[in-house]
């Protein structure tokens, strides 16, 4: 009952323990980008690498980590195959993947070619049954280790004291952020008028519908009525639709949506498997 703590723990692991040629997995990107900023500001060399990034970056961080300029890589399930990083140490799992399969590919970014390496997952009660599988599947016993109360609590207090500078670094990169994309939907904008201006061939063509003609157009070809009412929404689903919304604010709401997510993608996995057709052997006969 303590899933808040994921971070002050990672932090104290990184800091204490592994020092260096270390790669920490998260569910999603807002996650593994708030650690880098986090670890950042506890003075240590850190590195990121998840969907967010264009290939520039990506390539970049990996090139850093190889030639050891940063100690520990923060990545998404998008480094947990096709990446070759040769002495990797340690895999530390903020939470447990989606599957044993995303869980194998993962731990497997260590110990590479005959060398050997640690994984370490943080498992809460939401995680046992994931837990079971890799314990049955496991060649080498697995060890259950726990932290002091007492450093986690040194470290969770350091961390609500950095908070007020996590969250204004944040406002402030995503301040960046929605100004370069102003930026640049204004330049393509001034590129389309000077091309407007000189290339007279991209002239409006009349003869298409617009889009209010070709709404009206299909609802004349419609069988059944249909009505362009919104479907009304009850109160309880509307705050459930908000809190989707919503960003988590406290590290235990941060480490539950990580959590949820991993149930919505298994969830969809079993609904996807338990929905396909078993194939007629039959119908191939000629």
């Amino acid at each position: 009952h303590r899933e808040g703590d994921r971070e002050a723990i990672i932090a104290a692991l990184i800091t204490r323990t592994f020092h260096d040629r270390v790669i920490v997995f998260a569910q999603t990107k807002k996650q593994c980008h708030r650690m880098h900023v986090m670890l950042g500001l506890l003075g240590l060399k850190i590195g990121e690498l998840h969907g967010d990034l264009n290939q520039t970056q990506r390539l970049d961080t990996l090139r850093r980590f190889k030639n050891e300029e940063i100690d520990v890589l923060l990545a998404t399930d998008l480094a947990a195959r096709g990446l070759d990083i040769e002495n990797v140490k340690t895999v530390i799992n903020f939470v447990l993947p989606n599957t044993l399969k995303h869980y194998i590919h993962r731990v497997g970014r260590t110990a590479r070619a005959g060398k050997t390496g640690r994984s370490i997952s943080l498992v809460g009660e939401n995680e046992r049954h994931l837990l079971k599988d890799i314990l049955k599947t496991c060649k080498v016993p697995a060890k259950m280790r726990i932290i002091p109360q007492e450093i986690v609590q040194i470290f969770r207090n350091k961390l609500e004291e950095l908070e007020p500078d996590i969250e204004e670094i944040l406002k402030m990169e995503y301040g960046e952020k929605m100004l370069q994309t102003c930026e640049t939907q204004i330049d393509k904008a001034e590129k389309r008028l000077k091309d407007s201006k000189t290339d007279t061939s991209n002239a409006k063509r009349e003869w298409f519908q617009n889009r209010n003609e070709r709404i009206a157009e299909q609802d004349k070809l419609r069988l059944d009525p249909h009505s362009n009412k919104k479907k009304k929404v009850s109160k309880e689903e509307r705050e459930q639709i908000q809190k989707m919304k919503s960003t988590p604010k406290t590290a235990d709401d941060r480490v539950k949506f990580e959590i949820q997510k991993v149930a919505r993608f298994q969830t969809r996995q079993t609904n996807g498997s338990s929905s396909k057709r078993p194939r007629d052997s039959s119908s191939f006969e000629t």
